[in-house]
C-alpha cells in the first residue's frame, strides 16, 4: 500500500512538472512576451531643420523578457524617396542613401525578438532644411537660373537639387562652384567653358553622360574618384591639356569600371 501511494505521488509530482512547463523553457517559464513598444526617436518626431547629408536615427526598445532584439527600419517619402534597413542589432541606424532638401520624411522602427514575436512602432517625422546655394561664378549662376526657371532671387538646394540635366556649354564658365548641391544630375554638358578645377562637381551615383571637352582641365582625379560613375557611362575629355597621371592612371581605372572615355 505504502508503495503505491509513493508510486501515485510520484506520479501526481511529474503531472503537476508537465503543467508548469513549456515546449521550450524551463520549469515556471512564462509564455513569450513580444517586445516594448519603440520610443524616443532621435531626431524627435516632428523636428524640423535636420540636415540632410548626415543623419543617424536612434530609439530606444525593451523586450520584457530580455530577449535580444533586431529591428528593421523603413524611412520614406510618401511616393518617393524609400529605404528599408533589416537586422539592425542596435539602437541607431547611419541614413546612407542621399536625403532631399527641404522634404518631410516618415519613419518607423519594428522590433523582433528572438522568438519571432514583432512589435511594430508609430510613426514619425522630421523635415530636412534648406540651404542657400552661392555660385561665385556670375556664368554658372546664369545657367542655373535658366535651368529651374528663376531669374532673381536666392537659389535654394532644393531647386537645383532636382536638376537630371544640366546644360551650359560654351558659356565662359570658370568655376563649378555650387555644382555640388546638384544631386541628381545624370547629364552634364559643360564643353567649350574655361573649367580647370572638377572637385566642386556632385558624388552622385545617376551620371550618365558628361562632357568637359575643350576646356582646362589637367586632372580628372574628381572623377575616378566618384564611385557613382561606372559601368555604360560615357565621358569626353577631348581637348583638354591632361595630366600624365590622368591619362596613365585616372582614365584606364575608369575603363576597368566600365566608363567610355573619350579623349
Amino acid at each position: 500500500m505504502k508503495t503505491r501511494n509513493l508510486v501515485t505521488l510520484l506520479l501526481f509530482v511529474i503531472a503537476l512538472l508537465n503543467l508548469s512547463c513549456d515546449e521550450d523553457g524551463p520549469v515556471g517559464s512564462l509564455e513569450n512576451r513580444p517586445p516594448e513598444l519603440p520610443m524616443n526617436p532621435v531626431p524627435a518626431d516632428s523636428a524640423t531643420g535636420i540636415d540632410p547629408s548626415s543623419l543617424t536615427l536612434r530609439w530606444t526598445c525593451g523586450d520584457p523578457d530580455y530577449d535580444t532584439l533586431t529591428f528593421g527600419l523603413e524611412l520614406f517619402i510618401p511616393n518617393g524617396d524609400w529605404l528599408c534597413a533589416w537586422n539592425i542589432c542596435s539602437n541607431e541606424c547611419d541614413v546612407v542613401m542621399r536625403l532631399r532638401y527641404n522634404r518631410k520624411y516618415y519613419w518607423y522602427i519594428r522590433a523582433t525578438d528572438e522568438h519571432g514575436d514583432t512589435t511594430i512602432g508609430p510613426e514619425w517625422e522630421f523635415q530636412t532644411s534648406d540651404v542657400i546655394v552661392e555660385f561665385p561664378d556670375i556664368f554658372l549662376e546664369l545657367s542655373v537660373r535658366q535651368a529651374i526657371g528663376k531669374a532673381t532671387g536666392d537659389i535654394y538646394a532644393s531647386e537645383v537639387s532636382s536638376l537630371y540635366q544640366f546644360d551650359a556649354y560654351c558659356s565662359s564658365i570658370t568655376n563649378l562652384s555650387g555644382m555640388e548641391y546638384m544631386t541628381d544630375l545624370g547629364y552634364l554638358y559643360l564643353e567649350d567653358n574655361l573649367i580647370t578645377d572638377l572637385s566642386p562637381l556632385p558624388q552622385t551615383p545617376w551620371f550618365c553622360e558628361i562632357n568637359l571637352s575643350n576646356n582646362l582641365i589637367s586632372n580628372i582625379n574628381p572623377l575616378m574618384n566618384n564611385m557613382g560613375i561606372g559601368q555604360g557611362d560615357i565621358i569626353t575629355l577631348t581637348g583638354n591639356p591632361l595630366d600624365s597621371i590622368s591619362v596613365n592612371v585616372y582614365i584606364p581605372e575608369l575603363i576597368a569600371r566600365g566608363v567610355t572615355v573619350i579623349y
